[in-house]
């Protein structure tokens, strides 16, 4: 009896020297863990990170990211609204469109705060590649293919001054086949390398003049034909622009006599005789 009355003592004394600022601290403890477990499984609210290395930080909805913040892997943060199909970046760019992991992936539009340039069409992983539209603040336009956000493949670049391109790009240049027309009217269908006539090409100018046949870094270089458009021609080589070597100048039949030509060399865009050069 004597030692169960010693036990109670000291269990009374144990109860006594408890602090209540521990209690307090315990209770406040639990409150937390209680309130995140609600938000959790309740309201939605928490953090993950998805494979691709993006983090989130918002509502779910169906275990599923609707409504918060983004972390890239590059630093750059954004807020998704999945309820609009919308991601506002950190810079004030705004893509309204598809969206798989909290990237753009499929068709979408993409406004740029900085340009006020707008792009609309197909994403594949956050990056322009497909067929798309540019539109830009100055007004021009290109519509066609793109690949990794740059025109390449087939499209129509459209100046604000109406002058139109059509035909081959490679990584924003044009390459390959196309067509350019300016607004007086000429024109130049052929061959383009890095953004020049380089290869075979006609040449339609605005008073009428065509020139078919070769052209060297923008210029008339190699075999060709120039029809003026008061009928006379020269067939032959061509250097910078002018006549230069061989070939044939015709002149067109007129009421006193018939067609008349020049056979012989050529040096800067003037006929050069026997005997003069």
């Amino acid at each position: 009896m004597e030692n169960t009355a010693r036990m109670r003592k000291k269990i009374k004394k144990r109860r006594k020297k408890t602090n209540p600022f521990i209690i307090i601290l315990f209770i406040a403890i639990a409150a937390v863990m209680v309130t995140g477990l609600y938000i959790y499984f309740s309201v939605g609210y928490r953090y993950t990170e998805l494979d691709n290395g993006i983090r989130f930080v918002g509502k779910f909805v169906e275990n599923e990211p609707y409504s918060g913040k983004i972390y890239y892997t590059d630093g750059t943060t954004a807020e998704y609204l999945k309820g609009e199909n919308k991601i506002i970046y950190s810079n004030g760019d705004v893509y309204v469109g598809e969206i798989k992991d909290l990237v753009r992936d499929g068709s979408g539009t993409m406004t740029y705060a900085g340009s006020d340039d707008v792009y609309e069409g197909q994403y594949t992983n956050d990056v322009q590649t497909g067929v798309g539209k540019f539109t830009y603040a100055n007004g021009d336009v290109y519509e066609g293919d793109i690949v990794n956000g740059k025109r390449h493949g087939n499209g129509k670049y459209t100046w604000a001054d109406g002058s139109v391109y059509e035909g081959g790009f490679n990584a924003n240049q044009k390459n390959g086949k196309g067509k350019y027309t300016w607004t007086d009217g000429s024109s130049y269908e052929g061959d383009y390398v890095n953004d020049i006539k380089s290869g075979e090409g006609t040449y339609i100018f605005a008073n009428g003049d065509i020139y078919v046949g070769d052209f060297v870094n923008d210029r008339r270089t190699g075999e060709g034909t120039y029809t003026w458009a008061n009928g006379e021609k020269y067939i032959g080589e061509f250097l910078n622009n002018k006549m230069h070597g061989e070939g044939t100048y015709i002149w067109p039949p007129d009421s006193s006599s018939g067609e008349r030509s020049y056979v012989g060399h050529f040096e800067n865009g003037l006929i050069v005789l026997e005997g003069n050069s």
